[in-house]
Order: C-alpha cells, then sequence, then structure tokens
C-alpha cells in the first residue's frame, strides 16, 4: 500500500508491503465510526458475532448472502460497491516505482485549488455535535464553491446513511443523494424551499438529510424516495437546520 500524507505542502511518501485482509477492511469501516461490535450490529440489523466472523476473515466471503452485504451498506452508510470489493478479497498489491510515485505527487501538485474537509457521520449521542470520521476526508472544488457563494470556513461535509433521497426522478438529477456520498453544507447560507437540507432532530437524536417545504404552520422535511416517511414538525424549534447542501460527491 502507497501512502501520501501532506502537511504545510510537504508530501511525504510511505511503502505498506502487506495490504489488510477484508476481515481488517470491514473492521477499519467500524472503527472509523467508533463502533464497538455491539453497536454495529444495532446499525446494521446484524448480530455483533456475525460482523465478528466476518472480521476475522482473511479471503474471499465466498457464502455470505446478498441481504448480509445490503445490510452492511446500509448500516456503515458506504456504497454497495465498497462491500462489495471488500467481499471479492484484497487485490494483488505491486509497489509503484520511483516514476509512479512522482507522477501521482504531480497529480496532488496540478490541483491546488482542491480543499479538503473533514467528513461527519452521525451525530454523538445526546447532544447533536459529530465527531469527524477518523481518516475520512472529502476533496471539493474551490470554484464549485465560489460559483455557489459559499466560503470554505462555512462549508460542513457529512456521509449520507440510508436510501430516502433517493428515487427514480432523483437518480438523473444532482438531487440523487445514495448511501456513501458526501454531502456539503453552507452553515451560514439560508435555506429556502425545495432545498435539501442538513439538520439535528434533537427528539429521535439523529442527523437527517431531506427537502424542505413549509406547509400551513407546520415544517416538512420530506424524502424523495416512496415509502419513507417524512417529519412534520410544528415549528423549526423542533428541529435545528444545519443549513442547504451545495454540494455533493460520491
Amino acid at each position: 500500500m502507497l501512502l501520501i500524507t501532506i502537511d504545510g505542502g510537504r508530501y511525504s511518501v510511505m511503502t505498506m508491503s502487506t495490504p489488510p485482509t477484508s476481515g481488517e477492511r470491514l473492521k477499519q469501516l467500524r472503527e472509523k465510526r467508533r463502533w464497538s461490535l455491539r453497536e454495529a450490529g444495532r446499525q446494521t440489523g446484524l448480530s455483533h458475532s456475525t460482523i465478528q466472523q466476518l472480521e476475522a476473515r482473511v479471503g474471499r466471503w465466498d457464502g455470505v448472502k446478498r441481504a448480509t452485504l445490503q445490510k452492511l451498506a446500509r448500516g456503515y452508510g458506504v456504497n454497495i460497491r465498497v462491500i462489495d470489493q471488500i467481499a471479492e478479497g484484497a487485490e494483488p498489491y505491486t509497489a509503484p516505482d520511483e516514476t509512479q510515485v512522482e507522477h501521482m505527487l504531480e497529480s496532488l501538485r496540478v490541483h491546488p485549488d482542491w480543499l479538503i474537509f473533514p467528513v461527519y457521520g452521525s451525530a454523538s449521542a445526546g447532544d447533536g455535535v459529530p465527531e469527524p470520521l477518523t481518516g475520512e476526508v472529502a476533496y471539493i472544488p474551490r470554484e464549485h464553491l465560489s460559483r455557489r457563494g459559499s466560503k470554505p470556513e462555512s462549508i460542513r461535509v457529512y456521509i449520507v446513511n440510508g436510501s430516502c433521497m433517493v428515487s427514480d426522478e432523483a437518480r438523473r438529477l444532482e438531487k440523487n443523494f445514495a448511501p456513501g456520498d458526501y454531502v456539503a453544507v453552507d452553515v451560514d447560507r439560508p435555506y429556502a424551499v425545495g432545498d435539501t437540507v442538513v439538520a439535528w432532530w434533537p427528539d429521535m437524536n439523529a442527523m437527517i438529510i431531506k427537502r424542505y417545504k413549509v406547509e400551513g404552520e407546520n415544517i416538512v422535511l420530506f424524502p424523495l424516495a416512496p415509502g419513507h416517511p417524512q417529519v412534520v414538525l410544528p415549528s423549526e424549534d423542533a428541529v435545528h437546520i444545519i443549513g442547504p447542501v451545495v454540494w455533493r460527491g460520491g
């Protein structure tokens, strides 16, 4: 594995000879979210012993049911392709030569206008202040934020968990938000009816992403996918809308 780190404009390269096993890669996903095995079981709907057994696997996950993989993807908030790659086993690894390393470093140098943001997952229990996921970052073009009138210091990035914002219509639009996608929220930008927003819902102790509208005296946060419930609240005091989504990336 090749690891490139950036610190104040300096580039460091380390080569690790042994790639992680399938089980180790699944364990890394769990540890990024700071979950115990029991919490991972609660989030995925699987038993903690099932997850423990998967984390102990070395090679391909032959015999693991598709439904189990889908539960892992939904619970961990990642695209099913990520779980499929883990289930297929670690790919053969060939260490890059010096020319390949230099090419990779150059590709970083020629894109100085990509901004790096920490990624936040579900909110911490009880307080609505999420913690960034360890080692998880999103890269957003500075120009994209400029076009939307957003300042980098006002941006907070979250990872989407769940499929309530995926519909047949949404799949053809930028407003499609699939599990594992990153969404950037502008905390200083006013939101309007029809915007997709990220909000903290204190009563459910949950961070949610939905479309925003007003019906009479009620605030309504609604999904795009059929079969998912909308949230109807008597006032904006019942929910903390963090801000509208200004960017999505997978």
